[in-house]
């Protein structure tokens, strides 16, 4: 009997544990790691762009949408492949380094089985060819969907930025 109950109790935390590893919220919050450690980068070297592009365009849907006050690199919409060419030309060749992470918690809201909301609040620190720092700290909405088995972007509200100093 107590191997039986110990055997149930086993499967019971694997159980738990499954659920709360591949839950939707944990899954989201992996893939926003994820996005925001392709974003973090070292000193550049420029033999891995090419896959870090196709890394950082698969975070996103087909079509994105993007609005907010702080939309002044991207309005409108957007593909995959113009998110990997902005990612790439304008972030990764222009910056010497970066470093993005999440600031604050990160609220998710889970609309459906294939539709998620998160806001979060993205702290960027890019370091320019010249050495000029340039710190934002940027609060978004984002909205996930799930598409083909994989959670992707596919709007970004991105609201007003602040510097890294006295607005943060």
């Amino acid at each position: 009997m107590k191997k039986i109950l110990l055997l149930a109790a086993a499967l019971l935390g694997i159980a738990g544990y499954l659920y709360f590893h591949f839950s939707t919220p944990r899954v989201l919050e992996r893939r926003l790691d994820s996005l925001l450690d392709t974003m973090s980068f070292g000193v550049v070297t420029l033999k891995d762009m090419e896959k870090e592009g196709d890394d950082f365009a698969s975070h996103f849907a087909p079509e994105i949408v993007f609005s907010g006050s702080g939309n002044e690199i991207v309005a409108g919409s957007a593909t995959p492949d113009s998110m990997k060419d902005l990612y790439l030309m304008r972030f990764r060749v222009a910056s010497k380094s970066a470093n993005a992470t999440t600031k604050g918690d990160v609220s998710i809201t889970v609309l459906s089985a294939d539709r998620a909301e998160m806001k979060a609040t993205i702290d960027v620190n890019i370091i320019l060819r010249d050495n000029t720092s340039y710190p934002q700290v940027m609060p978004v909405h984002l909205v996930w969907e799930k598409i083909n088995g994989k959670w992707v972007i596919a709007e970004v509200q991105l609201l007003e930025p602040t510097d890294g100093g006295i607005n943060a």
